[in-house]
């Protein structure tokens, strides 16, 4: 499929999943990928390019064939990576704490986060590559990650920093969810190039000003229509008090003011520059304008001299 029927994350996650890498970046990409995966007896993710990157990763780092299966297709699908022991993989790579009971560790293994610095794009690609969108909507693109615990977040938040990219981390009231946030066309396009995904960065930054670009016109096309709108109902309203103007003085009209009255009634849509091209000789909008006010003035003196009159 053209990068032009894909949204960036999809361009951008199937950059990383075909970018070259090293076994130490690899090891560190596994382990972040499979931190980021729920369920026991399997390594399930909301991604599919993070269950394919996983499924390839444990084959290479750890001699264990996985298999990738999908569930709820219609829904909100999930993909599972099979394997003979998911608990055995956690262990291996060092994400169940021996003396917690064996629970999950909150964040990344200690071995991960004291090379943070020299590992920071592996991380935050792996975290993108388990949870990361980028929304083009609003006043700003934004790159997110929606990560399992705070510490999680703070380690993918500290990578992004690392590799250039201003990061934040916020709360998700709704769902409980910490969310990594990178904010702003330059930063994001920071990130995406830093972690392997650089035609990823190249194509939102034309999708960002093609969008620029359609908000405007189509903000302009809307005033033009407003505009249009209100001359055509100021046109319609002249017409009538013209109208109405030329009833009230009967023959006591003089003879320029009539000839721009039937000008006005025979082109009801007509500008006052057209209106004045059309007379004979040629008048300015401004003195087709004037004439026609002088018109309507007339006829409103008119009604309240003969309204004083009668009253007297």
């Amino acid at each position: 499929m053209d990068d032009d029927f894909r949204s960036v994350t999809d361009i951008a996650a199937l950059e990383l999943g075909a970018a070259p890498r090293d076994d130490h970046t690899d090891r560190v990409e596994l382990v972040t990928l499979v931190r980021f995966a729920t369920g026991d007896g399997v390594l399930a993710f909301g991604s599919r390019a993070a269950a394919w990157r996983v499924c390839t990763l444990l084959g290479t780092q750890l001699k264990t064939p996985g298999r990738v299966a999908v569930i709820e297709p219609r829904a909100r699908p999930r993909w599972q990576v099979r394997v003979a022991e998911a608990t055995g993989v956690r262990i291996r790579l060092g994400l169940l704490d021996p003396r917690g009971g064996g629970r999950r560790v909150q964040g990344l293994p200690p071995e991960v986060i004291a090379r943070l610095d020299q590992d920071a794009a592996a991380i935050a690609r792996a975290g993108f590559l388990a949870t990361g969108t980028i929304h083009l909507t609003g006043p700003v693109p934004r790159l997110q990650i929606t990560c399992p615990t705070l510490a999680v977040a703070l380690a993918v938040a500290g990578a992004l920093r690392r590799v250039g990219a201003v990061a934040g981390v916020r709360h998700h009231e709704r769902t409980g969810a910490e969310q990594v946030t990178v904010a702003g066309i330059d930063a994001v396009a920071t990130a995406l190039a830093a972690i392997g995904a650089p035609r990823a960065a190249q194509r939102m930054r034309v999708r960002w000003d093609d969008r620029r670009r359609s908000r405007a016109y189509s903000a302009t096309g809307k005033l033009t229509a407003a505009n249009a709108g209100r001359a055509q109902q100021a046109a319609v309203i002249q017409v009538a008090a013209v109208r109405a103007a030329l009833g009230v003085l009967g023959d006591r009209v003089p003879d320029h003011l009539v000839a721009i009255a039937e000008l006005r009634l025979q082109h009801p849509q007509a500008g006052m520059g057209a209106l004045g091209r059309l007379a004979t000789p040629p008048l300015s909008k401004d003195t087709v304008a004037g004439r026609l006010r002088r018109l309507i003035a007339l006829a409103e003196r008119h009604t309240t001299q003969s309204d004083t009159t009668e009253t007297s």
